[in-house]
C-alpha cells in the first residue's frame, strides 16, 4: 500500500508493531496484558501513535492507547480472550493485527503482614513480689524506649540478636526499708507488647491454560507456586529474655515453607 506525502515523495506506508502477550493479575479475575512498539518502516519509533484493542469476540473496542516517547505502549487488565490491535498514526495507512491471545489465566494471593508484637521479659524480675514464677517486664536502659530498642541491619543479619542487648538492664532492686536496694527485684520500666518483630512478605501464583481439543474435550494444565520468590518469613523471637541474659530475643523458626512447586494436567470429555 502507497500514499503520498508533501513534496510528491513516495513512502510505504506499514506500521511494525512487534506484540507479545504478557501476564498480570487483578482482583475478581483472571487478566493479561499486551504491550508492544510502533516504528515505522525505517525502523524508527512513532510517538502519538493510536492503538486500539479490539475483542475478537464482541469486535468491540476495550481499550484505545497513544504510543508514548519511545513509541510504546500496554494495554492492561484484559480478561483473558483473543483480541486485534489496530494501529494508526499520521501520514500512515491504518495497520491491523488479529488472533493476539492472552490465554494463560492465573490467580495469585498475596500477604503483606506487619510484623506481631510481644514483650521482653526479665526472668530474674519480680522476685521482691513473692510470685509463684517470678518474671516481670525488663528494663530499659537510659536513652532506650520502645522506639529505639530493636537492632540495626536486614532482617537476616538480625536472627541472633532482634532487639538491641544494649538496650535492656538486670531489673532495678527492691528498695530497702533503711535506705539503698535490696537484692531482690521489682518490675522493669518496658510496656507490654511494644516490640514488633519481623514482617510477613509471601505470594502464591497459580497459572493454567486451557486446550480445546475438540467441542467436548479440554486439556487443562496448572501450574502452583507456592512462595514464588522463596523469600524467608521468620517467626518472632522464641525467647523474649532482657537484663542480659543469654540468648537475647534470638529468631530460630521461620513461618511457612520454602518455594514450592506442583503441576497438574487434567482432561475434560
Amino acid at each position: 500500500m502507497r500514499s503520498v506525502l508533501g513534496l510528491g515523495l513516495v513512502v510505504i506506508l506499514s506500521i511494525a508493531v512487534f506484540l507479545f502477550a504478557s501476564l498480570a493479575f487483578a482482583q475478581g479475575g483472571a487478566t493479561g496484558a499486551i504491550t508492544g512498539t510502533v516504528q515505522d518502516p525505517t525502523a524508527s519509533v512513532l510517538a502519538g501513535a493510536g492503538v486500539k484493542i479490539i475483542s475478537d469476540a464482541t469486535g468491540a473496542a476495550v481499550r484505545q492507547l497513544t504510543t508514548d516517547s519511545s513509541g510504546a505502549f500496554t494495554a492492561t487488565l484484559l480478561p483473558v480472550g483473543s483480541y486485534s490491535v489496530e494501529v494508526s498514526a499520521a501520514g500512515f495507512a491504518t495497520t491491523k493485527f488479529s488472533g493476539i491471545a492472552v490465554l494463560w489465566e492465573t490467580s495469585p494471593v498475596v500477604t503483606l503482614q506487619s510484623g506481631t508484637p510481644f514483650t521482653i521479659w526479665d526472668p530474674a524480675g519480680g522476685t521482691a513480689y513473692n510470685l509463684a514464677s517470678p518474671c516481670s517486664t525488663a528494663e530499659f536502659s537510659p536513652g532506650f524506649s520502645c522506639s529505639n530498642a530493636l537492632s540495626r541491619g536486614s532482617i537476616t543479619s538480625r536472627v541472633a540478636n532482634w532487639v538491641n542487648p544494649a538496650a535492656y538492664s538486670p531489673d532495678p532492686g527492691a528498695p530497702a526499708a533503711g535506705g539503698g536496694f535490696t537484692d531482690a527485684t521489682v518490675y522493669g520500666n518496658t510496656p507490654r507488647n511494644c516490640i514488633i518483630g519481623p514482617h510477613q512478605r509471601n505470594m502464591d501464583l497459580t497459572m493454567g491454560k486451557t486446550l480445546k481439543i475438540t467441542e467436548q474435550q479440554n486439556l487443562r494444565f496448572r501450574a502452583d507456586f507456592f512462595n514464588l520468590f522463596n523469600h524467608p518469613s521468620f517467626a518472632n523471637p522464641s525467647v523474649f529474655n532482657g537484663g542480659g541474659a543469654v540468648g537475647f530475643a534470638p529468631i530460630t523458626q521461620v513461618i511457612g515453607t520454602p518455594r514450592l512447586i506442583q503441576f497438574s494436567l487434567k482432561y475434560s470429555f
